[in-house]
């Protein structure tokens, strides 16, 4: 192989580990709490709930939180989130409007559809 090949794959190897790096360790939302910790988990059933492809069935589809948005201080949201125990959902409120941004994954890497749930009133 020649000097520009060379070159090439090097650069290609450096895109897919950073490919990697970002999908495995920066994209999934971290250190929440409270009300946007709930909405998290709301988020996290709802779409275990409505997307039930056969991509998603085999494994070849994840989904994960990217982000999470409050929208409005006004009002309250009717979700389901875990119980402290972490064993059971339960329904409860929390304060003003949220809105979560979900990546899908193909292979769990490669990005390929964004999706936004709102939290209902």
């Amino acid at each position: 192989m020649n000097r520009k090949e060379n070159i090439l794959i090097l650069i290609s190897v450096v895109l897919v580990i950073a490919l990697l790096g970002k999908s495995f360790f920066l994209d999934e939302v971290r250190n929440i709490r409270g009300d946007e910790l709930k909405f998290k988990q709301f988020v996290d059933k709802a779409v275990e709930e409505k997307m039930q492809g056969f991509m998603t069935k085999k494994g070849l589809i994840r989904y994960r939180v990217v982000a999470i948005e409050k929208l409005s201080d006004e009002g309250t949201s009717l979700i389901e989130y875990l119980n402290e125990e972490g064993t059971e959902y339960v329904e409860g409120s929390i304060e003003g409007q949220y809105q979560a941004k979900v990546r899908a994954y193909f292979l769990h890497v490669i990005p390929y559809k964004d999706i936004r749930v709102r939290s209902r009133e």
